[in-house]
């Protein structure tokens, strides 16, 4: 049982991982502070992505 919930938890990992990945181009994309776009998706890093 444990064994599945190990595997559940890696792949919610995985996948706020690319949600992450996702929004930090979208940062790209949206901000106008281009050359610095990993200040805009840090607080998202923390905090999860908005809803």
């Amino acid at each position: 049982f444990y064994f599945f919930m190990d595997t559940f938890y890696f792949f919610l990992d995985i996948f706020y991982f690319l949600l992450d990945t996702f929004y930090f181009l979208l940062d790209i994309c949206s901000s106008s502070y281009c050359p610095f776009p990993l200040l805009g998706s840090t607080p998202k890093m923390l905090w999860g992505p908005p809803p």
